[in-house]
């Protein structure tokens, strides 16, 4: 089971038997112009600095611990099928000027955890493979998006 929890200063998630952490400084604000909220953050053990946040898949209380906490423009996105499991995921393209930005970012994390965050709600956590170009997948998982739900998660990351 998943548990998340947050309030205005911590994130969290808790896995049945594991917990993993979130730090997400105070000043980790979306930059000014940037889009409803995409964020990326590497997830951390646990540590005094722990954010809350609810689950964004699920109406389980859910905790994360993360820590470098990054916002980015998003240009578009799109529903897609997931090439890992054939299951509804969502594409998308940064702004150019936040493209560069997040490819550097990703580059030096290769083989970490990274939570995936939409609205400050967690929506998956993957380990990156490799640097992302300024644009990627967030998958759903073997499960995959409902169509109602990828269609809402695209609609918040193309909010200006």
């Amino acid at each position: 089971m998943i548990h998340f929890f947050s309030d205005p200063s911590r994130i969290g998630i808790r896995l049945a038997g594991l917990a993993l952490s979130i730090l997400v400084a105070a000043c980790a604000q979306p930059r000014a112009g940037s889009s409803a909220g995409f964020e990326v953050a590497m997830v951390a053990d646990p540590g005094p600095a722990t954010i809350e946040m609810p689950d964004a898949r699920s109406d389980a209380p859910s905790t994360v611990h993360v820590e470098d906490l990054q916002a980015f423009r998003v240009e578009s996105a799109s529903m897609q099928t997931d090439p890992q499991y054939g299951t509804l995921a969502i594409a998308f393209d940064l702004e150019p000027s936040d493209a560069e930005r997040f490819e550097a970012w990703t580059a030096v994390r290769v083989g970490r955890p990274m939570a995936i965050l939409v609205n400050r709600r967690v929506l998956t956590v993957a380990t990156l493979q490799s640097a992302l170009p300024g644009s990627g997948i967030i998958p759903g998982g073997p499960n995959g998006f409902s169509p109602a739900e990828a269609e809402r998660i695209v609609e918040e990351l193309e909010a200006r």
